[in-house]
């Protein structure tokens, strides 16, 4: 039975050992697949050198047209770039109106929690009628008993 424990013992750190180089080549895996993706890439890249070359021919062909185009790009960047500032400034505008709201409702709760103090004041108050109502019962009692001085 011991040796069958030993056994089993040996055969369970041979299972960690196993499993720990699993995890290595879980690893050595996804390092793969990152040079696969860096191969994609660099591939990308030569061909945009290529495309980038034939560019620079036709820009010594029609040097002032590129710039031309250029200005109109840079142009219409900057159209964009105005149209996402006015959704910014209307989500700004959104974002005052519904902090206002947020105001409104720390207002509306601090005025519930007033009214809830004021109904356990009142509960206090019934209690306390109930209690001088029970005190006159008592007095009227005690008067018909002579015991009031």
């Amino acid at each position: 039975m011991l040796a069958q424990l030993i056994v089993f013992r040996k055969m369970l750190e041979q299972l960690i050992v196993f499993r720990k180089m699993l995890g290595q080549l879980i690893v050595f895996r996804k390092m793969l697949e990152q040079l696969i993706v860096f191969r994609k890439m660099l591939r990308q890249l030569i061909v945009f050198r290529k495309m980038l070359g034939q560019l620079i021919v036709f820009r010594k062909m029609l040097g002032q047209l590129i710039v031309f185009r250029k200005m109109l790009e840079q142009l219409i960047v900057f159209r964009k770039m105005l149209e996402q500032l006015i959704v910014f400034r209307k989500m700004l505008e959104q974002l005052i109106v519904f902090r206002k709201m947020l105001e409104q409702l720390i207002v509306f709760r601090k005025m519930l929690e007033q009214l809830i103090v004021f109904r356990k004041m009142l509960a206090q108050l019934i209690v306390f009628r109930k209690m001088l109502g029970q005190l006159i019962v008592f007095r009227k009692m005690l008067e018909q008993l002579d015991c009031v001085p």
